[in-house]
């Protein structure tokens, strides 16, 4: 039999149950379970999307910190709440402030952030912190922080190109800048060259990483001039050239060289790179209508007769 919510209340069920069960998107229900008194209950209110606004701006006057908390990560919770809740005695509080995309960019200003470092961290990461914000992050002394703004696809475009010149020995930030999609092909392209040409790249890992997380649909790679994905091609990292025998936008001249490479790996991984998956049928095609194709002798014998 379905239980209502008054057989919660009468049979004392853990009442946070009702909230994550069937009563979650009743808005008279959600205002009862809140004035219960109850902690579980009050954080499941707090965290629940369907919670009406004036539930979750009274919730944010709790004294229980868990439950600010709860309510500065709810999308639901009004801008207006949620740059109070930026100003919390808590930091777990205004840290959650901080990354919800819903906190009005106005309030992400740097001298409400200055004083909290992981609270810098979260704005760094939020997609609404105003470009202003982010580009006076992009120069903050931590690291961390600085990795956030690389990474962050709201980053202007000036930002990234000058975090590049400023973070060259920084191999994570290096990496976030040239995976992130607003840094300009032209800027990724001279990036790319200039890792090439540091005397220790082998040793360094950004362009590997880089290869990595552009694996999926839209990767970047495909935009790129023909002569730099020649130039990763020949690195002296023999993980970039691994990955880069794959790549089927490279020149048939340049897979045909990348076969006589010193790793054997480098080698095997051509055997996967569709272009050369597409020359070897069409060549296996024509053997066979040449007649080639019917004989027991290798090829390599016919070729030298």
């Amino acid at each position: 039999p379905r239980v209502s919510v008054d057989d919660c209340f009468d049979l004392k069920v853990p009442l946070h149950r009702a909230i994550l069960g069937e009563f979650s998107r009743v808005p008279h229900t959600l205002r009862t379970l809140a004035g219960m008194e109850d902690d579980d209950l009050l954080l499941s209110v707090a965290t629940n999307k369907f919670t009406p606004a004036d539930v979750l701006s009274s919730l944010a006057g709790s004294t229980n910190g868990t439950v600010r908390m709860n309510v500065a990560r709810n999308f639901a919770t009004p801008p207006s709440v949620l740059e109070q809740l930026l100003s919390d005695t808590q930091s777990g509080v205004r840290h959650s402030a901080a990354v919800n995309e819903h906190t009005p960019a106005a309030a992400l200003v740097l001298e409400t952030l200055a004083s909290d470092d992981a609270c810098k961290e979260f704005a760094a990461f939020n997609i609404n912190t105003p470009p202003h914000v982010l580009d006076l992050l992009s120069k903050d002394e931590e690291e961390e922080v600085r990795s956030l703004v690389a990474m962050n696809i709201s980053t202007p475009a000036h930002v990234l190109e000058a975090m590049l010149e400023a973070n060259e020995d920084h191999e994570v930030i290096m990496t976030l800048l040239l995976c992130n999609p607003n840094l300009s092909l032209n800027c990724l392209a001279n990036a790319i060259v200039y890792e090439l040409g540091r005397e220790d790249e082998s040793e360094r890992m950004a362009l590997y990483d880089f290869l990595m997380m552009s694996r999926d649909g839209q990767s970047r790679l495909c935009k790129l001039p023909v002569n730099t994905l020649v130039a990763m091609s020949q690195s002296s990292n023999v993980d970039v050239r691994r990955e880069m025998a794959k790549n089927p936008l490279l020149p048939t001249t340049r897979l045909v060289t990348m076969s006589r490479d010193s790793d054997n790996d480098v080698v095997d991984h051509l055997a996967s790179n569709p272009t050369v998956q597409m020359a070897v049928d069409e060549l296996s095609c024509l053997l066979v209508r040449s007649g080639v194709g019917r004989t027991n002798r290798p090829i390599a014998e016919i070729g030298g007769s």
